[in-house]
């Protein structure tokens, strides 16, 4: 069984789990999720203003939530000497200087750790902890999100798709606006699936802006789906485009390539979570 702290340990004994603070990552009172923010590459200046002084040993090793228990690696970090007192929306924060070290077993951003960790401390020391974090997976390459590839190539969780939208990323919007058409959302967990349709003047763009803000997008089979597994599973669903069609194409031309995939991919309940 290994464990994260293995790989710390194996790149530099200097990470000893008594050195380090564990920084578990988790959504704020912003409404800002953490991978989100890591996504966007900003994860370590986010880290960096804290509210209260919760780096008080020589290194952080920062976890970021994802869905399912599980937590990515969002890389170790040196305190370099005490924060500085800065104005914040509720008063005094923290702004630590914190330094991203390399650990070459343990590459920022790729590491996968699962552990099912609900307690609301969200900085405990690292030794009381280091054997419950186990690794469950090496990815290839650390999350982000791509420049727009093509509507044959669009596979991104609902996390994405809320990036691409609080950053209105100008490549994908050009694209989603330009054309109207068919979606699948698929449940990673069970495979159960949602197909859709964009047939507003904005195509997709307009109908995933209701996605990237509810998730559900107001369907009444992802509404009680996401009450019985909560927000956090749900931000693991899988989003697809089926086919594409003119942005002048007419509603019921919509609705009938709709219903032909419907039909195809048998998602209407129970088999689905198409309730029509």
């Amino acid at each position: 069984m290994l464990t994260l702290f293995d790989l710390l340990q194996l790149s530099s004994h200097q990470f000893a789990p008594e050195k380090c603070k564990l920084h578990l990552a988790r959504p704020n009172d912003n409404g800002e999720h953490p991978l989100e923010v890591f996504k966007r590459g900003e994860f370590d200046e986010w880290q960096s203003l804290q509210r209260k002084r919760n780096f008080t040993r020589p290194f952080v090793a920062a976890l970021v939530i994802m869905p399912g228990a599980k937590w990515l690696f969002a890389g170790i970090y040196s305190v370099d000497g005490q924060p500085e007192s800065v104005p914040g929306a509720r008063g005094t924060e923290f702004k630590y200087p914190l330094t991203k070290l390399d650990a070459a077993k343990a590459p920022s951003g790729r590491i996968v750790v699962e552990y099912d960790y609900r307690q609301r401390q969200s900085y405990p020391y690292a030794e009381n902890h280091k054997d419950k974090l186990v690794v469950s997976e090496i990815l290839s390459e650390a999350p982000s999100i791509s420049d727009f590839k093509g509507f044959r190539d669009v596979d991104i969780s609902l996390l994405d798709l809320q990036v691409i939208f609080n950053r209105s990323l100008p490549d994908w919007r050009a694209a989603l606006s330009s054309v109207k058409g068919v979606y699948l959302i698929t449940e990673p967990e069970t495979g159960k699936a949602y197909i859709g349709k964009a047939d507003g003047i904005e195509g997709f763009w307009g109908r995933f802006a209701t996605y990237a803000k509810t998730l559900h997008g107001t369907n009444l089979g992802l509404i009680g789906r996401m009450e019985d597994i909560g927000v956090e599973v749900a931000l693991n669903w899988r989003l697809t485009i089926l086919e594409v069609v003119s942005l002048y194409a007419s509603e019921k031309e919509v609705i009938t390539r709709e219903n032909f995939w419907k039909k195809v991919l048998m998602t209407h309940a129970p088999y689905g979570y198409n309730h029509n």
